[in-house]
């Protein structure tokens, strides 16, 4: 998943702000620091793209995002990014002022700017406050000091600006305005004031102070609705599992994707490299490399496909820093490395499903909330249903239904939908040639048997005597399922198993943990109580092992001499 990108509907990047503040920021800023301190902007296509997207604008005038969130490989220049949209949404004009007829111009500190026709028109925010979020006492990070350099630098426009007075703890702007770096406790205080507020570097937001502050900060930016505060957050991919402000963002852009939530008003924008089984394979590193990073031409790319292959150096670190892909934990089931890599055949995405194809059935079923809801205690929110196809012919997985309760639904009481997912099953049995169905029978024999009965003339794979669909993964079966798990997971690395593209069945797998007992090797959820799915994972390793079974009688493979081929 190279891209993902979260927007609104009705985004229009012409009814946007953001050619306006390029054109600003590449007149009016200057590089912070480093060996090209004080030179001349300009933009590269990626961060301008970013920045139009960021002030989009909705048919009225008010910006279309709360918050905008650029994920971005370490050493892209994220940081100094957000020093320059400071300067302008505090000191440019970054809000709406009508819609231009053509040739209106704005003039500013020897920035001339002309407005083409139907293009927003920009105006100064009065009293602006950005508070830029520090993570530690006395940290103001790179964002902050790249606004100083702008504010103090003798050769930088700006500083020479009538009213601005900047120092290492604030930065006090023309008209009453300032940016001030806050940390957690002077956040709660004075909060509500921001009309702009900056979270650099989420991916390090793990601690409960941090998260509180950017939460708190996050809470308080509507009290000032008529200046249309927001927030900006840049990061790296994250470590699994630190619950960091970085993972919960990207957690929420995956189930926009999916359908699950309502788009917040979040912008989401996350670059990765593409999947690689190997770094040692220099020249798809270097092409991916490229990718990670926007093919941006200052980048030294050889060095870093020099550290890849230093064996001194971490390659789960390097892929979430450099590639900016998400790192596995040392538990999970499957990386997202892994994943990347079945979800291709021969270099193509797995082909669908087709009429007639033999299949095997993985149905995994978890109950809803079977208490009733009172005002003393909230409903849990369930775990998932989930019925996964195997085709015999290439060992490829489809989802044929995943379903979830919403944390809304669940609090008002919700149950995994019957009728819909017989209804699923049974265009599956009519469509496809399905020779087996394994599914765990905990809460659903008595579906389990009427199913038997109507399908047992065709089911050529059984689980047991007199129950064909009985699979169970737990209890005195134990021993069997843990072998029907490690045989997946050896599939999945050893990439005889190929997954058909489906958001929702990579975010199971990806969210499932691995555990080895001496019955062999288990699944379960990083922890009891997560609202996070691993049922279309479960489901998958009932199907497999169904297909693997399916395999050794014989079903489902062509016959060589071109003769119709024959089930069994």
């Amino acid at each position: 998943m190279p891209r993902i990108q979260v927007r609104m509907p009705g985004h229009d990047s012409e009814r946007s702000l953001g050619h306006l503040a390029v054109a600003w920021i590449e007149h009016l800023c200057r590089h912070g620091f480093g060996t090209i301190r004080g030179q001349r902007i300009v933009l590269d296509q990626d961060f301008y793209d970013f920045i139009v997207d960021a002030y989009c604008l909705e048919p009225a005038g008010r910006r279309m995002y709360d918050t905008c969130v650029l994920s971005r490989p370490k050493g892209t220049a994220k940081s100094e990014l957000a020093g320059f949209i400071v300067l302008f949404d505090a000191m440019g004009p970054s809000r709406f002022a009508g819609w231009a007829k053509g040739g209106e111009t704005f003039d500013q500190h020897g920035f001339h700017y002309v407005y083409r026709p139907g293009e927003p028109m920009g105006r100064l925010l009065q009293d602006p406050f950005v508070r830029l979020l520090a993570t530690e006492e006395g940290q103001t990070g790179n964002t902050f000091r790249n606004v100083r350099s702008n504010l103090e630098d003798a050769e930088a426009p700006l500083s020479g600006v009538h009213g601005v007075d900047s120092g290492i703890t604030r930065a006090l702007l023309p008209n009453g305005g300032e940016v001030r770096p806050s940390t957690s406790g002077a956040a709660s205080k004075d909060g509500g004031l921001e009309t702009m507020a900056v979270a650099d570097e989420t991916h390090l937001y793990i601690t409960a102070e941090t998260r509180e502050m950017f939460s708190t900060v996050d809470q308080n930016l509507p009290k000032r609705k008529a200046d249309e505060p927001w927030m900006l957050a840049t990061t790296t991919m994250y470590g699994d599992g630190e619950k960091s402000v970085a993972e919960n963002q990207h957690k929420l852009a995956l189930a926009i994707l999916a359908g699950r939530v309502k788009n917040p008003r979040i912008l989401f924008d996350h670059l990765e490299g593409p999947a690689l089984a190997n770094l040692g394979d220099e020249v798809a590193l270097l092409a991916a490399l490229r990718e990670a990073y926007a093919d941006r031409e200052w980048i030294d790319y050889e060095r870093y496909v020099g550290r890849a292959n230093d064996p001194t150096k971490d390659p789960q670190k390097f892929r979430r820093l450099n590639l900016n892909q998400q790192s596995a934990a040392a538990t999970a089931f499957v990386t997202a490395n892994q994943i990347g890599a079945i979800q291709l055949v021969d270099g193509q995405p797995v082909p669908p499903l087709a009429k007639g194809d033999v299949i095997t059935i993985g149905f995994d079923f978890a109950p809803g909330n079977l208490v009733e809801r009172t005002k003393k205690k909230l409903l849990r929110i369930p775990d998932a249903t989930a019925m996964v196809a195997c085709r015999l012919s290439d060992m490829t997985l489809h989802p044929l239904g995943i379903w979830e309760a919403t944390e809304r639904a669940a609090q008002e009481g919700w149950n995994p939908p019957m009728v819909a997912i017989e209804a699923v099953l049974h265009e599956s049995f009519k469509k496809y040639t399905v020779v087996g169905m394994f599914a765990d029978p905990s809460h659903i024999e008595g579906y389990l048997d009427k199913w038997t009965a109507r399908y047992h003339g065709q089911l050529k794979v059984i689980a047991s005597t007199g129950r064909p669909m009985y699979r169970y993964m737990s209890g005195k079966s134990a021993a069997r399922s843990g072998k029907d798990v490690e045989a997946l997971y050896e599939a999945i690395a050893t990439e005889t198993v190929h997954l058909a593209e489906s958001a929702d069945m990579v975010r199971h797998f990806l969210a499932a943990r691995r555990s080895t007992n001496q019955w062999g090797m288990a699944l379960f959820k990083r922890t009891a109580d997560s609202v996070e799915k691993i049922d279309a994972a479960v489901a998958s390793v009932l199907a497999y092992a169904c297909a693997v079974t399916a395999k050794n009688k014989g079903l489902g493979e062509r016959r060589r001499t071109g003769i119709p081929r024959r089930l069994y």
